[in-house]
């Protein structure tokens, strides 16, 4: 499987930040200015397969942001592509990162806390954010039942609750939280904790997103992830089943 990316933009063969998920186990690893490798030990069986790469992302979106997604055999004869997939522009004006996935218990049709966590280095202006929206890996569904089954681990994450209910929860796979949009996110170190239920069987793209939202008049407005209103998502590596 070999990736083909931006060159201002560096993936390594880190097994630390690398989730093989789907994949049928890593081998091999080689990475160039323009590429990643990865030599798997099986088969790929028909259906969706997914698996996570690091990155350590350029200062500036690059002027020829393309992707591709290369399928070898063994002899290294094409079997499939995807070619000229766009990238995502960078947001210069969000400075967060550092989101990461926690769980209290990955045990198949049980109950488990989940905890997004996320880094804000520089205050985020007032009414740049208007929702935080997590969506769940397929199968998944969250145990919800009011707003204050989801907790805030910092009191300075500025969550609006004067209109009532500040969690939308209409959708069993997602949560959206709503951000008051006259207060600035103020720099810290943040954390969601809300309930879920553990599916049975876990699904080939098991990725959670976290979406940071614009401010918008419409409050249902940013419910997936590729919403036009979607400022910026990281994709966070799911956990396997005990």
């Amino acid at each position: 499987v070999t990736v083909r990316k931006p060159e201002a933009l560096v993936l390594e063969c880190n097994r630390s930040s690398m989730a093989v998920m789907s994949l049928p186990g890593v081998v091999q690893c080689l990475s160039n200015t323009t590429s990643i490798s990865l030599t798997v030990n099986g088969t790929l069986l028909p259906g969706e397969h997914a698996f996570v790469l690091g990155a350590r992302m350029p200062a500036e979106t690059p002027a020829d942001n393309k992707f591709a997604i290369i399928l070898q055999n063994r002899g290294g004869r094409v079997q499939d592509a995807a070619m000229q997939m766009p990238g995502l522009p960078l947001r210069q004006s969000l400075k967060i990162s550092g989101a990461s996935l926690s769980w209290t218990s990955a045990e198949a049709a049980q109950a488990s806390s989940i905890t997004i966590s996320f880094v804000v280095s520089e205050p985020v202006l007032r009414g740049v954010l208007g929702s935080l929206l997590v969506t769940l890996p397929q199968n998944f569904e969250h145990a919800i039942e009011q707003d204050s089954s989801v907790v805030s681990r910092n009191p300075d994450l500025p969550i609006n609750k004067a209109d009532g209910s500040w969690v939308d929860i209409s959708l069993v796979d997602r949560l959206s939280i709503k951000l008051d949009t006259e207060k600035e996110v103020p720099a810290g170190v943040y954390a969601v904790e809300f309930p879920v239920t553990v599916p049975e069987y876990m699904p080939a793209f098991n990725v959670w997103m976290v979406t940071f939202c614009e401010s918008s008049a419409t409050a249902a407005a940013c419910q997936q992830h590729f919403s036009p209103l979607a400022a910026v998502t990281f994709p966070l590596a799911g956990f396997d089943l005990q």
